[in-house]
């Protein structure tokens, strides 16, 4: 009889911890909180207090690449290891510093998704000493942003995916045989020689998108120089300004700003700057991605731009910069994610 109560006690046991795993596994998150491009930073007090802190926080709240006047990247909120509780913990952003002597040998950079709410993502540096991050943090900077931006750009591409303007689509896809999500209050379009636009009209806050392809028959189509010719010649062409004899093109007010990506394996070119009007007083940022259609020999440029005097521009132009994000060229499925170039953290 003891020897059957034995194993009786065993199996329960067996059984409980057998459902608490699973409760862990499927276990259910509140969602994220916070507002776009929030950072919240969250490190030692001696950390937070220190040179590195202050290093943190001015490479999250850097101006925005391309736009007419600084905007930072993050609002960065900090909090104390020692502080970091429940209340704070569904924070969307993530940015933790963990610094242990016993645990690392150098620095290292790893993110997560979904730690303490469903949609966060938390990017951690791990550390053996805070001297060792001194030059660690600023040659990592790039990741460091281009993380949470890309965090924040799926987020809006998720939402596309489900939510976005059906009849733009099918215009577009009619047009020049590639896809694109925009959201549905990008509805008033225009249709040219190989160049789809569409718009908000807005008088507020005016968001366009323009997509148009070129053939492909230059080695150097990708270069910095060909891509802004080439966008000034198609735009000279299509979008007027309001004036006789006016017209976009790119403003030489500032360099623009120039990135290789890769995107789903596919080459990409990112372009941000600024547009102006020849002959009229407008003007705003735009983010431009070209790619090469290999199926039909020719190039693809998505672009958005905006037209808001007088107000702050970040956040209108990240929102829809998402969108380029899904054009899908000829036999392209919707890419899962805006890529993440930093390992997992285990």
């Amino acid at each position: 009889m003891k020897t059957k109560s034995n194993y009786l006690l065993l199996f329960i046991v067996a059984s409980m911890m057998l459902l608490v795993g699973c409760k862990g596994k499927n276990r259910t998150l509140t969602k994220a909180t916070g507002s776009p491009f929030e950072v919240l930073l969250v490190a030692s007090n001696s950390v937070l207090q220190g040179q590195i802190g202050k290093e943190l926080k001015s490479v999250l709240q850097s101006p925005v690449p391309g736009l007419p006047q600084p905007e930072a990247q993050f609002r960065v909120s900090a909090v104390p290891t020692s502080q970091f509780d429940n209340i704070v913990k569904p924070v969307r952003n993530i940015l933790y510093v963990d610094i242990d002597s016993t645990m690392y040998t150098q620095p290292k950079i790893s993110f997560a998704k979904n730690v303490w709410s469903d949609g966060q993502m938390v990017l951690y540096i791990k550390a053996p000493s805070v001297k060792s991050l001194e030059s660690f943090v600023p040659a990592n900077a790039a990741v460091i942003i281009e993380f949470f931006v890309s965090s924040e750009l799926n987020r809006v591409v998720k939402i596309l995916q489900k939510s976005y303007n059906k009849k733009s689509a099918e215009e577009l896809y009619e047009l020049l045989g590639v896809e694109m999500n925009l959201p549905a209050e990008i509805n008033v379009s225009k249709k040219g020689e190989n160049f789809y636009w569409v718009s908000n009209n807005s008088g507020f806050e005016r968001i366009d998108v323009v997509v148009y392809s070129v053939p492909y028959n230059d080695i150097n189509a990708f270069d910095l120089d060909k891509i802004i010719a080439r966008r000034d010649s198609v735009m000279k062409v299509n979008i007027p300004g309001a004036y006789e004899n006016s017209y976009m093109k790119t403003s030489k007010t500032i360099e623009p700003e120039y990135q290789k990506k890769n995107l789903g394996g596919k080459f990409v070119a990112e372009v941000r700057g600024l547009w102006e009007m020849e002959g009229d007083a407008m003007g705003g940022p735009f983010v431009s991605l070209t790619r090469l259609d290999e199926i039909n020999n020719r190039i693809i440029t998505a672009e958005v731009f905006i037209f808001a005097p007088d107000k702050k521009k970040k956040q209108a132009l990240r929102r829809i910069e998402a969108a380029l994000y899904t054009l899908r060229l000829p036999q392209e499925n919707m890419l899962p994610e805006v890529p993440i170039t930093i390992e997992t953290n285990n």
